[in-house]
């Protein structure tokens, strides 16, 4: 290696430039032109083959490089690439023929900061290109430190990011947003934004983008997209007021969303709570003064009816007056049972022996009607600790309920399931009715509310369903007492479904261990 020494006044910031040339005469051309420079701060550094300059690069201390491409190692542009792996930090300036200015032209596209013509140069020009050379790396290479530093950070943000050019090219996307958007990330580059919506999503796009192309500035949406709630904002990019494209920004609220939906469920639960507790305080002190009433009523009208000379039709008019009455007992005892809230006498039974003695009671009824039932008893199933009595009328009720439901139903089928889950003992009652309409199912559980008509007057059966808005609160209220829950399920036109949760019987309650199994057909002989 040749090594030209300093031309320069010796000055320790002095521009080191490494020449790699092997023509001695352009290298010592250029030592004479930076001779003629008063004050120049360049000191020159020559190599005449390129192994020779990439161990001097190697050394370091380097500031640019003024590289012919043709040398008698190496030639065209894989001199410039093999240099630059060398020192990629290290700026280089290409020396080159008038012939060879193309080529000059193309290393600068491949990385090189400027290129000289032999022949052409002079020491100001020389010493301007070394200088221009290192500030533009430098500049060069702080944009990409930048750069790297905002992807690294668009990365890390969380947030989906995109960015959309004038075309509708996808221009940028993070990992991020082409997670959330369900598309694969190497996919995405370079590709139009409507290559990945069907025809009806795609007008959509389309006209949300044309309302940035006209003027919108921004705009904030919710979008669920393959079962996530996300946040999407959209921004328009501009330059002295043209439309540049469009910046997407994108997170996952699906937990904020479901946080926010239980929230107002619970709210919900909290109001209607207050309310059957308002409307239960009323209806036990109405229900109070109304037994009152009936009693006397019932007792005036069994005295009055121990009349010998009573005539047919009075006798016929108060037997209709005492059935309505009873009816009204039997209102004020469901008013009174609502507003006590109260579980009776818990003791440990087992699920099976309750919605046995109920569909026995029922069996013959709905089987005259036509309606099959069938009772499935999960294989475990531990006991509850409840008062049989309350459960049975809940069952009860809840049967009742199905039957005047599948009236007119083609098709009749009653179950009735006893299970067991995440440890939660349930009674299961589905019909194949009329179903409730979506906008009752709020309510099914508020007292008075029936979706049943009204009985006819005189308090006589005419084969309809009728209801007293009662049963169903009742159930609710004792269910709760039994620390329990309750949930319905229901389309209009398919059936109904209720769903009673219980809490298991421990050890100390009694709970004997023992498992109940068996699944049957409900028929008139199978009891």
């Amino acid at each position: 290696m040749n090594t030209q020494s300093k031309i320069s006044a010796s000055d320790s910031k002095a521009i080191i430039v490494l020449v790699v040339e092997d023509n001695p005469a352009d290298a010592r051309l250029l030592r004479e032109m930076l001779a003629e420079v008063s004050g120049a701060r360049l000191r020159l550094e020559w190599s005449d083959r390129l192994a020779a300059g990439l161990e001097h690069l190697a050394a370091g201390g380097i500031d640019v490089v003024l590289l012919d491409l043709s040398l008698p190692d190496s030639d065209g542009l894989n001199t410039l690439a093999k240099m630059q792996a060398q020192a990629p930090h290290v700026p280089i300036i290409v020396l080159t023929g008038l012939e060879d200015e193309a080529l000059a032209v193309k290393a600068v596209r491949e990385g090189a900061q400027d290129y000289l013509v032999k022949g052409q140069v002079d020491a100001n020009l020389l010493l301007r290109a070394a200088r221009y050379a290192i500030e533009r790396k430098r500049a060069s290479e702080a944009l990409k430190k930048k750069t790297a530093e905002l992807q690294t950070i668009l990365i890390n943000m969380g947030q989906g990011i995109a960015y959309l050019d004038e075309n509708d090219t996808i221009i940028y996307v993070n990992q991020q947003c082409s997670d959330l958007f369900g598309v694969k990330y190497q996919n995405v580059f370079g590709k139009n934004i409507y290559e990945f919506h069907h025809a009806e999503k795609r007008e959509k796009i389309e006209a949300l983008v044309n309302e940035f192309k006209n003027g919108k500035q921004s705009m904030n949406l919710i979008e669920l997209m393959k079962g996530k709630f996300l946040d999407v904002t959209f921004h328009r990019i501009e330059d002295d007021g043209k439309y540049q494209g469009i910046l997407l920004s994108a997170l996952d609220i699906t937990k904020r969303k479901n946080a926010e939906e239980e929230k107002q469920r619970l709210q919900e639960q909290l109001a209607h709570a207050q309310k059957m507790e308002a409307v239960g305080t009323l209806a036990g002190g109405i229900a109070h003064e109304f037994n009152n009433i009936n009693a006397a009523i019932i007792g005036y009208i069994d005295f009055t009816l121990q009349t010998e000379n009573l005539s047919s039709t009075a006798r016929r008019n108060l037997e209709v007056v005492r059935s309505s009455v009873v009816r009204g007992a039997e209102l004020t005892k469901n008013l009174l049972a609502f507003s006590k809230k109260d579980g009776g006498e818990k003791k440990s039974l087992n699920l099976r022996d309750v919605v046995d003695k109920v569909l026995k009671v029922t069996e013959k009824e709905f089987t005259s009607e036509g309606i099959e039932v069938t009772a499935r008893h999960s294989m475990r199933v531990p006991p509850v600790m409840g008062d049989a009595s309350l459960l049975s009328q809940v069952v009860m009720n809840l049967v009742i309920n199905a039957r005047h439901a599948m009236l007119k139903s083609p098709v009749k089928k009653l179950s009735v399931q006893i299970g067991l889950e995440r440890g939660r003992p349930f009674i299961r009652v589905k019909d194949t009715g009329c179903g409730i309409p979506k906008e009752d199912i709020s309510r099914v559980f508020e007292p008075f509310f029936t979706t049943k008509g009204a009985l006819v007057s005189g308090g006589i059966y005419d084969g309809k369903a009728h209801g007293t808005g009662l049963g169903l609160s009742v159930c609710h209220s004792i269910v709760e007492a039994h620390d329990g829950e309750i949930k319905v399920e229901s389309a209009v036109g398919k059936g109904t479904t209720f769903t009673v949760y219980l809490s298991a019987a421990s050890e100390e309650n009694g709970c004997d261990g023992k498992l109940r199994k068996g699944e049957r057909k409900l028929s008139h002989a199978s009891w």
